[in-house]
């Protein structure tokens, strides 16, 4: 068995392009954990998004909204 110590930060020092590689994945983890916590909060606390389907229309269409 190899008697030198292994350590992260050696491993780090080795191949620093897994150093970029962990930021990254964090900053991917972090984004996609922040919104599903925000949307279990959301359903959890029975909120929705509210939108209106009568979005603009072009100029060149006829057409209202309910009718």
């Amino acid at each position: 068995m190899d008697t030198e110590q292994r350590t992260v930060w050696k491993a780090l020092a080795r191949s620093p392009a897994s150093i970029v590689l962990m930021v990254y994945t964090f900053i991917c983890v972090w984004f996609v954990g922040g919104l599903t916590v925000f949307h279990l909060y959301l359903v959890g606390t029975n909120q929705v998004l509210h939108f209106s389907p009568c979005l603009p229309l072009p100029l060149y269409t006829v057409a209202t909204c309910g009718s």
